[in-house]
């Protein structure tokens, strides 16, 4: 039988040219829910329980998957001991399927409309093949090749901009220099900035020092900054404003703060119970991330790391009969929160710059729980009696509803909630008492605040933006209004802003409203025809704005963008003030370049009113340790208070690790570096440079193999990590290596005669890594590999394959070595001989092959007969191929035993697995009734194709090995699983080891 390329054996019955199918077994096969009601009547459904269906050969009828009452005919079924014999049309008047019978290749083929059970389950189980390790990129544990070190004095970066304007009146210079050095083993930062003006021969220049050492990732202490600091935390504690002020002192600061917020947040725990023996999946954003089944009262349990931002979580239950339901949830984890058991403290002191008032400031955010974060602010001005207290507590009601609260004493009460919807928005209500009297009215007031947005409304591309805040003082009460929505379709982009200031007088019980309509319609041109193909995208914008008080236009906006070349925009814009009759137009054009950023402008009101603007503005950075000027372009990359990397591939040709001027580098490798910024370019000579690194943060790289233009060159690692240093490159080289090529035959001696042995395959070990591969050997009996990286190997043929061919190879493993060169090393004349294993173990022991050309067989015959040459050893494990005492074969058979594989591609009979099947062979020749189940699985180190070709390769060489030995293949069931349903967890090593298994299981079959 045969549904949906999956195939079932069973016996049938041929009587007058019809064919008579088993229908129980048909409806197992098919994962059919069936069960008997009472004697000729058979019930159940098929993929969900809406899906019935009654087949009753009590009285001849059948009631298909619609509800339907259908009859049959006694000539259509019969019944056996075992099974109710049915002809297929009894399955197509059911279960509404198609059926063709082909008795000449004694097939049924069967096709539904309906997805049966049995395609659901095997889908599913690809699925889970397909999940790999959930390691977060960005937290793995991976090599660390570039520690960090101390240095007096290291690095450098300038940050620069220059900028002038001229008009006939005046001209005005600006300037801005950020310089960053390492000095002391720490960052030292200094910012310097002004301007002057021509006319009034004045001018403005101010200038801030800080010095700053890390600890690197320290829970206690990760930093201590010297000179210019703010007392403010990063870490932002509430989603509502705490209203502590932002101060600049002059003094010290210690905090174990990171300079990067991070993205993992804490482990979840999802568990609940449902029925026992369920399959449960957990789908995160989307995608699959983990399965298991409920165990045997019904409980599951999966472990989630969850991030910062929105996380939709959703789970899939499925029933052994086909049952099916799911329900989601959506976990919103805002930036203020710390997980779990976490603290964060920022302590500072030191001289205010402005008020000259020494300050102390301490800052404490703390993990309570997963759903509970607190904060609390402390500020206290020397010889003064006044202090400020702000504390803070955000708790996550739900995983998308979360409530706020901010307090002041005898200053200000904040309380807010939050509701994150994946398919409505988020929002915002956030209600204020406020009793300070520092605000622009000198009045104690309260607000209540409104926000939110809906992405995408009725699934069109329509978003909508609202903002109300209320203010309430004691004569008078303010509304702000504030309404964006906006329409997106192909390359037209269609806008609209609403503005509205409401004020209501209490005394004079008077309101006044002033509001506005801001149009704007975006037309981007992307097409041109032939002639214009040379110009880049056009962007035409038109705006204005519409006084809903006077009901009038106030402005016209015209704007022309348009992409003369890669990184450089020329842009004019058009405005007339239809109040009172100006115009103006401005001509720009800026220049995004490799290495700079410039701009340049020029406007006027046509009534001889000019003036024109420039400014340049880039990096410049000094790579110490290769004595290299770096300019780069300032947009994306902040390396104030920040480090870079370089990271440059070469093919080692000497071998030593290090990169020499005359060796090669590999050009366009493509990386990826969580949180850090890499330049674009693909082919940069001296390496690829990552920016936005935190200093004394781990960063960690993942190298992209399929980068590599030449497919002979491999990298020594793929995956490594390095610690990042303040204002300082960082040089990184991966030497690489040209991979070599082995070669050689295999021979089969019989006699006199000796001929190529195709057919059958060589297994190649890695000795330090215990990589292996498998080589098939062409039908002349060569055999050839490609890609093999540097190192020491061994060599040998199959062993299941030399029993089935009743030989003994010689020698029976070859060491190698693959020489790393320049050009790749080539190795030859790795050559086995076959002999039969009637030949004595003396006259076998005298007898080698030579290492010789594969394309000279003739040589290696008579190398054969007339050379001797002692057996090569070695310290891998070749299954021994002893035999047990028969006896003790029958005392030590188990129902069920288990054998894991050390590596994760093996899959050849090991001396311990192969003894036990000599044992289960013997037990079943004693044993006619019983039968044997071979599970292979696998850890999931690849696709789910390879993964189960794997597995069952595991499980044929069992198999082969026990019909050989006289066991007929109807009492060996074979379950390749790959992946699925492992033994063990594939997120430890120890759970991956459990599940490079295969499981020999004794079934009684009476």
């Amino acid at each position: 039988m045969n549904y949906a390329g999956f195939s079932f054996e069973y016996s049938a019955y041929i009587y007058k040219d019809s064919v008579y199918i088993p229908l129980l077994d048909v409806l197992s096969f098919l994962g059919i829910f069936n069960k008997t009601e009472g004697d000729g009547i058979i019930t159940g459904y098929v993929a969900n329980p809406d899906t019935t269906y009654e087949i009753n050969f009590k009285e001849n009828y059948i009631i298909d998957i619609n509800g339907k009452k259908k009859t049959i005919l006694d000539s259509t079924y019969f019944r056996s001991e075992l099974d109710y014999f049915i002809l297929p049309n009894i399955l197509e008047k059911t279960f509404l399927f198609s059926t063709a019978v082909y008795q000449n290749k004694l097939l049924v083929y069967i096709k539904s409309t309906i997805e049966m059970p049995l395609l659901r389950e095997m889908k599913r189980q690809k699925k889970y093949t397909l999940m790999t390790p959930k390691e977060d990129y960005e937290t793995a544990s991976l090599p660390e090749i570039s520690g960090s070190s101390f240095k007096v004095l290291d690095g450098g970066m300038l940050e620069y901009r220059l900028g002038a304007s001229q008009s006939r009146q005046n001209r005005n210079y600006t300037y801005m220099a950020n310089v960053g050095l390492q000095l002391l083993g720490g960052e030292m930062q200094y910012n310097a900035f002004g301007s002057y003006e021509e006319f009034s021969k004045s001018g403005l220049n101010d200038y801030n020092l800080r010095w700053r050492y890390f600890f690197g990732q320290n829970d206690y202490l990760n930093q201590v900054s010297v000179d210019y600091i703010t007392n403010t935390s990063i870490r932002q504690v509430s989603v509502l404003n705490t209203l502590s002020q932002s101060k600049i002192l002059q003094g010290i600061q210690f905090s174990n703060e990171t300079t990067r917020m991070p993205t993992s947040f804490s482990n979840f725990i999802i568990s609940d119970r449902i029925e026992p023996d369920w399959q449960v999946e957990l789908y995160v954003n989307n995608q699959l991330y983990s399965q298991t089944r409920s165990d045997n009262i019904g409980y599951y349990r999966f472990e989630l790391p969850v991030k910062y931002g929105n996380t939709n979580v959703e789970l899939k239950f499925y029933g052994p009969n086909g049952e099916y339901y799911m329900k989601t949830d959506y976990i919103s984890i805002p930036s203020e929160y710390i997980a779990p058991g976490k603290f964060f403290y920022t302590l500072s002191g030191g001289k205010e710059t402005i008020s000259g008032d020494y300050i102390f400031n301490g800052k404490l955010s703390a993990g309570v729980t997963s759903w509970l974060t607190g904060s609390v602010d402390y500020s206290k001005t020397y010889k003064q009696k006044a202090y400020d207290l702000i504390g803070s507590a955000s708790l996550r009601i739900t995983g998308n509803l979360l409530l706020s609260g901010v307090f002041s004493p005898d200053r200000f009460y904040k309380g807010g909630l939050r509701l994150n919807s994946e398919n409505f928005g988020s929002y915002d209500i956030i209600y204020s008492v406020n009793k300070s009297v520092d605000s622009a009215k000198g009045q104690e007031f309260n607000t209540i605040e409104i926000n939110g947005g809906i992405p995408r409304i009725l699934g069109l591309p329509v978003n909508l933006t609202l903002r109300a805040i209320n203010s309430d003082y004691k004569d008078v009460n303010t509304t702000n209004l504030n309404a964006y929505l906006n329409f997106n379709l192909y390359s037209i982009m269609l806008t609209g802003r609403y503005y509205a200031y409401l004020t209501k007088d209490k005394i004079k019980n008077s309101m006044d409203i002033n509001h506005n309509l801001n149009p704007q319609l975006d037309i981007s041109w992307y097409n041109k025809p032939k002639f214009l193909k040379f110009l880049g995208n056009t962007r035409f914008t038109i705006g204005s704005i519409y006084d809903m008080n006077v009901g009038r236009f106030m402005n016209l906006d015209f704007s022309v963008q348009q992409e003369i070349a890669k990184g450089a925009n020329l842009q004019g814009n058009l405005r007339r003030d239809l109040i009172s009759k100006m115009t103006s137009v401005n001509l720009s054009l800026m220049l995004n370049l490799t290495s700079v950023i410039a701009n340049a402008g020029c406007s006027s009101d046509l009534k001889g009113n000019n003036s024109f603007n420039e400014d340049l503005s880039g990096i410049l950075g000094f790579d110490s340790q290769k004595y290299n000027l770096y300019f780069s372009n300032p947009s994306g990359k902040t390396f104030m208070g920040s480090g870079a990397a370089t990271v440059r591939f070469f093919v080692d040709r000497n071998n030593d690790g290090d990169y020499q001027d005359d060796e090669e580098e590999v050009k366009g490798v493509d990386f990826y570096v969580p949180n850090g910024t890499i330049e674009q370019s693909s082919d940069v000579s001296g390496g690829k440079r990552i920016y936005n690194l935190m200093p004394g943060g781990k960063y960690n790289v993942f190298v992209k193999k399929e980068s590599f233009k030449n497919p002979f060159i491999v990298p020594k690692m793929t995956e490594f990590s390095f610690v990042a240093e303040p204002n300082a490159y960082k040089s990184i080289d991966i030497p690489c290596y040209m991979t070599g090529i082995v070669e050689g035959i295999i021979l089969k001696v019989s006699g006199t005669d000796t001929s190529g042995q195709g057919g059958v395959k060589v297994h190649i070990v890695n000795k330090e890594t215990k990589d292996e591969v498998t080589v098939p050997v062409f039908s002349d009996g060569s055999f050839y590999k490609s890609g093999m990286m540097p190192g020491n190997y061994i060599i040998y043929v199959d062993s299941l394959q030399l029993k089935l061919l009743d030989c003994e190879s010689n020698p029976q493993l070859i060491d190698f070595e693959v020489r790393s060169l320049a050009d790749g090393d080539y190795v030859s004349g790795l050559g086995f001989a076959l002999y039969p294993r009637t030949i004595s173990k003396e006259k076998l022991s005298t007898i080698s092959t030579a290492k010789a050309d594969f394309r000279d067989t003739s040589k290696i015959a008579i190398d054969v007969k007339n050379k001797q040459e002692k057996i090569v050893k070695s310290n891998y494990n070749v299954p021994n191929e002893e035999k047990a005492e028969p006896a003790k074969m029958v005392q030590e058979i188990l129902k069920e035993k288990t054998f894991l594989y050390k590596n994760t591609r093996d899959f050849e009979l090991s001396s311990g697995l192969l003894k036990y099947l000599e044992l289960v062979s013997q037990y079943l020749k004693e044993n006619q009734k019983n039968i044997v189940e071979i599970t292979g699985r696998t850890d999931n180190f690849s696709t789910a194709e390879v993964t189960f070709d794997l597995s069952n390769k595991r499980c044929k060489v069992a198999e082969e090995f026990l019909i050989t030995s006289g066991i007929e293949k109807t009492r060996i069931i074979c379950k390749p699983l790959g992946t699925a349903n492992p033994l063990g967890d594939n997120l430890t090593p120890e759970g991956r080891e459990k599940n490079r298994s295969i499981v020999i299981k004794i079934i009684d079959n009476k």
